[in-house]
């Protein structure tokens, strides 16, 4: 079994049907399983698609991969990067948490390489005040 660090960045939309409220409470779900099982990351979301950046062991990795393919909250997912790290990006962020306004915003990572796709994220959360 694989081992080690690991980073997942995504993007997808939210389902058809659901409001704020709904990702409010994948947030705060997030938020509890990440602290239980050692995740970290970021989650932007502009009114229409997220784009989460999450990073822990690779296992609970794994599993949170297939978690999210099967969950009937958001659709066409896409995944952006899913690769082995060296060190967190976000350690202090249990699931930090962004709202933007611009929907271009995430659209420019959807089309960037895997590392390049991380490296725009963690630029573009730089500029963001984060709520943690």
């Amino acid at each position: 079994m694989e081992s080690g660090l690991r980073a997942l960045l995504y993007v997808s939309q939210l389902a058809e049907g659901l409001d704020a409220r709904s990702v409010a409470q994948v947030l705060a779900v997030a938020r509890l399983n990440n602290a239980l099982h050692g995740e970290t990351g970021v989650l932007v979301f502009d009114g229409e698609q997220f784009c989460q950046y999450v990073e822990g062991e690779t296992p609970r990795i794994r599993a949170l991969l297939r978690n999210l393919l099967a969950d009937p909250r958001h659709e066409n997912m896409r995944i952006l990067a899913d690769l082995p790290i060296g060190a967190r990006h976000f350690q202090t962020f249990r699931m930090g948490y962004v709202t933007v306004d611009d929907v271009d915003v995430l659209h420019g990572l959807a089309n960037a390489q895997a590392g390049e796709a991380v490296a725009r994220f963690q630029q573009l959360v730089a500029s963001f005040d984060v709520e943690a």
